[in-house]
């Protein structure tokens, strides 16, 4: 398992790109959704071992956060709301720049979980479970 792991993370750092090794302009791509495509995952497997290498190399860049109770972290699901209980908080700005924008969407931290949400609704478009080492 680590050697699938490290071999993909080895993958990860060779196809990434310039922007990520400390070169080039930091700025990651704007992407355009359409809301009746995002029905699914948004973020690539790829995209998903970014983060949470980011967050394996960075600990403590956002604030002290517990996992969140079953009950609302079974609410995180794509096409639910991100409701008020739930306490989200701004990725890390140092973050954005390796991840791509899309258009009308933002990234949240709720828990040890990172969401990605429809900005205008909060609608939750994708989930990545436990990018902060929680349960």
């Amino acid at each position: 398992m680590r050697r699938a792991a490290a071999a993909a993370f080895m993958l990860l750092i060779a196809t990434v790109p310039p922007a990520f090794a400390g070169q080039g302009s930091g700025k990651a791509a704007t992407f355009i959704v359409n809301k009746s495509e995002v029905g699914g995952a948004v973020l690539s497997p790829a995209e998903e071992l970014t983060i949470r290498s980011y967050f394996d190399q960075n600990p403590g860049v956002v604030d002290e956060t517990a996992p969140l109770p079953p009950a609302l972290r079974d609410k995180l699901a794509p096409g639910s709301s991100l409701t008020p209980e739930i306490a989200a908080q701004a990725l890390p700005a140092s973050l954005y720049r390796y991840l791509p924008r899309y258009r009308g969407l933002k990234y949240r931290i709720a828990g040890t979980d990172l969401v990605l949400v429809e900005g205008a609704t909060e609608t939750v478009v994708d989930v990545v479970k436990d990018v902060l080492g929680g349960s």
